[in-house]
This record gives structure tokens, C-alpha cells and sequence, in this order.
């Protein structure tokens, strides 16, 4: 569900979900995964009513006379919601998983990162997945703060499948009004003019889970926000204070409205940014004219402003939020183009061979993987993938229509246009 694009510009509420379903439970997910709509039979079925008070970092919508309006944001979506839902077989999981690793595989894709690992469950499926000789990729998984790293169900091979640092949330998304930002949203959230959104955690418990993070190795923080920014760079700086490391590669995940000078202080705090880039393609006309405004969001996912200042940066699609395409986040990192063909942000274009690099070697680096991938060369892992277009040669424009001929992952092909 994506409310900006229905024509009412909302969220359907819970007495319009039940005229469709007046028995049983609705739950439509927003298209960001921070937000979901309910119809009153799911309300009930989660134990959620007038009394019910807002959780630590989320919301619980509500109309005027305080009825819960079947609108839950952030922390309810998880904690409360996703638990309840249905769930597939197991045989249906692992089959949707090995699926999947070959539909990555046919998007020119040698190794998924997984950065946000939510349940030892999920572990032992990629697990089994991986036993039964179906992983066509590699895979380097994140777990979730609220998991162990240490815990032995988190145990990998260490070279098909690897793991990383602990997942942080510092905010939501801004398409949902959650992520947290210093000025208010260009439009009005639900009449609110100076409205902003919100942190997931005070700064207080932010501060600690970084401290801990930080003290343990690597991890990665999710900001969208400029002012969770903020916290995340405070958080760190605090840490590095107490407890200080050199190379530590933490991953400042979608930085979506990092403004210049916290970009300053991004690489001697120890961060990498990992731009969220495919967004500008997908909702840039709406984060221009309704979220953040024209002059913020041509500014958003400022690979051009991080590149000139050394920073080494990487761009994700965020998989599935869109879809796991590289050649289309790399034509949009060169072009800077909206889905309505517009361009937002020229200034913050970077070149192909600059792109490339942020899709193959640069995320190597961040995953403390450069001396074994990212690049071709001699003692490094047989990890592939051949194009049918050179993309330093083709139109930029074009280069999102490259097509994928063949992929190879550790010398053997397991992917081909062929086939």
C-alpha cells in the first residue's frame, strides 16, 4: 500500500477496511514495511482499543474522539502485527528463499546482503537453503540488534555465507511521515505543519545500543531523517570518545537527507554512507512536491557531495521495498532521474565508472571483503558477471536496459541468458 498514491492521499481507515471485510482481519502493509492499515477484526485480534496506550517508538493513529483509526506506525507493525500474520510452510519458505537467491543471481547479482537478519529462524533457513546446494548466491547477513551475533545459530561457513555487524534503527521512513527530520515535512502531516516525525529510541537508550555495537565491531544504523542523522553521529562520536577505534566501517544505511555538514563529520566518526539511491528513481516527484520540498530533496542520497569529500559510499535497492535491480540503481546514480523522467538533483550525479564501483568493489570494502571480491583479479573469488553492453561505452541513458548474459559465482555459472 502506497497512500501518496491513491487519490484520496491516505491511509484507508479501519470502518473503510471493514466495508470490504467486515469479519475477517486486514492487514495492508505500506510499501516503505513502517506502516500498516487494519480493519476492526485485526484491531481486535491484536488486542488494540481506545486504552491501548502508544508503545515506545511508534504510534497508534487515532480519530478525533481517540477510536484507534486502524493506522499502526513503526515499532506496533512489528512487535505486535507481524507475529500474528499467517505464516507459509516451512518446505514454502525455504523454497521462496532459494528462489529468490536465483532471481538475484538473474539480476546480475554475486552477493546479497541481508541487513536486517530478524530471527535465528531465518538463520537456519538460509542455513538449510545452503545444505541443499540451492544458494545461487552469496550472502552476507546483518542480525538484528535484537539478536546475539555470538549465538552459534548464527555460526556460517565464513565464505558462501558470511555475517556482519548488528542492525540499528535510529528512525522510520519519510514517505510514512516517521523519518525524523531537523524542519518540518514540506506538507502537513495530518494537519500538523511543523511536524517531523520521530526517533525510534530516545537518545538516551540510542547512545547505548551504539556504545554496545560499537564495542562489539561492526554495525549499521538506519537513518532517513536528517535530525536521526544527528543522533547516529552523536551516538558515535560518544562512543569513539570512550572506546576509540580506527577502521571500523559502520554503515550509515539510506542517509537519505544527510546534509553537508554532518558528511563532514560522517568519515572521521568512523561511518560509511550506503545511499538508498534507487528512491530518487521511485519517489522522487513525491519526496519534491509533497514530503521534503524541492530544495531538500535534490539533495536526497548526495553521492556527489560524499564522493568529494573521499568518503567511500555504496548504493542498495533496499529489496523489498523495490526490487534488487544494480544496472537500474546505477543508471540512476548517473542520471538522477525520477519515474515521471524528470531530473532531481544534478548536481549530486556521479560517473558510470564512479557507480559501478559503488555496486561491485566500494560494498566489498564495507563488508571487510575487498581482499576476496569486489573486483577481478588473481586470488580473488570467481565472482562474475557478463553484460551484453560495456556501461562505460552505452548511452547513460541506456544503461539501465544493460542486459545480464551470464553470471558466475565462485567459477561456476548459475545464471545464464542461454539457458
Amino acid at each position: 500500500l502506497d497512500d501518496t498514491l491513491l487519490t484520496e492521499k491516505r491511509f484507508p481507515s479501519r470502518w473503510e477496511l471493514d466495508e470490504a471485510a467486515p469479519h475477517n482481519p486486514v492487514f495492508a502493509q505500506h510499501i516503505s514495511g513502517h506502516l500498516c492499515a487494519l480493519n476492526s477484526a485485526a484491531l481486535k485480534l491484536a488486542g488494540i482499543d481506545r486504552h491501548t496506550p502508544d508503545p515506545a517508538g511508534g504510534i497508534i493513529r487515532r480519530d478525533a474522539d481517540g477510536e484507534p483509526d486502524g493506522v499502526l506506525e513503526e515499532s506496533p507493525v512489528y512487535e505486535t502485527i507481524m507475529p500474528l500474520l499467517p505464516t507459509q510452510t516451512r518446505e514454502q519458505r525455504i523454497d521462496d528463499l532459494a528462489a529468490t537467491t536465483r532471481d538475484y543471481a538473474a539480476r546480475g547479482i554475486t552477493t546479497a546482503v541481508d541487513a536486517a537478519l530478524f530471527s535465528y529462524d531465518d538463520a537456519e533457513l538460509l542455513r538449510t537453503v545452503q545444505e541443499q546446494g540451492r544458494l545461487a548466491v552469496r550472502v552476507h547477513v546483518n542480525p538484528f540488534t535484537s539478536l546475539d551475533p555470538d549465538d552459534p545459530r548464527l555460526a556460517f561457513d565464513g565464505k558462501d555465507v558470511t555475517i556482519g555487524g548488528v542492525k540499528l534503527l535510529a528512525d522510520g521512513s519519510l514517505q510514512g511521515y516517521t523519518g525524523y527530520l531537523t524542519k518540518p515535512y514540506h506538507t502537513p502531516y495530518q494537519g500538523d505543519p511543523e511536524w517531523r516525525g520521530y526517533p525510534t529510541h530516545s537518545r538516551e537508550n540510542l547512545f547505548a545500543l551504539v556504545e554496545a555495537a560499537h564495542g562489539r565491531g561492526q554495525f549499521l544504523i538506519h537513518t532517513n531523517g536528517d535530525a536521526a542523522t544527528d543522533d547516529a553521529l552523536d551516538a558515535l562520536e560518544a562512543a569513539q570518545a570512550k572506546h576509540p577505534r580506527k577502521d571500523c566501517r559502520h554503515i550509515l544505511i539510506h542517509a537519505q537527507t544527510i546534509r553537508e555538514e554532518q558528511l563532514d563529520r560522517l568519515g572521521a566518526a568512523g561511518y560509511t554512507p550506503s545511499f538508498f539511491t534507487a528512491h530518487v528513481y521511485y519517489w522522487g516527484d513525491r519526496h519534491r512536491d509533497l514530503f521534503l520540498g524541492p530544495e531538500r530533496a535534490a539533495r536526497m542520497d548526495p553521492m556527489r557531495s560524499a564522493l568529494d569529500r573521499g568518503l567511500v559510499i555504496t548504493a542498495h535497492c533496499d529489496s523489498p521495498i523495490v526490487p534488487a535491480d544494480p544496472l537500474l540503481s546505477i543508471w540512476v546514480s548517473v542520471n538522477r532521474l525520477t519515474s515521471s523522467g524528470q531530473v532531481l538533483g544534478p548536481d549530486q550525479r556521479i560517473s558510470v565508472l564512479e557507480a559501478l564501483r559503488a555496486h561491485t568493489f566500494n560494498p566489498a570494502w564495507q563488508n571487510f571483503q575487498e581482499n576476496a571480491k569486489g573486483s577481478i583479479e588473481p586470488g580473488k573469488l570467481a565472482d562474475l558477471v557478463v553484460l551484453d553492453a560495456n556501461p562505460l561505452e552505452v548511452d547513460p541513458a541506456a544503461l539501465r536496459n544493460i542486459g545480464i548474459l551470464e553470471t558466475i559465482v565462485g567459477g561456476k555459472t548459475v545464471y545464464s541468458a542461454r539457458a
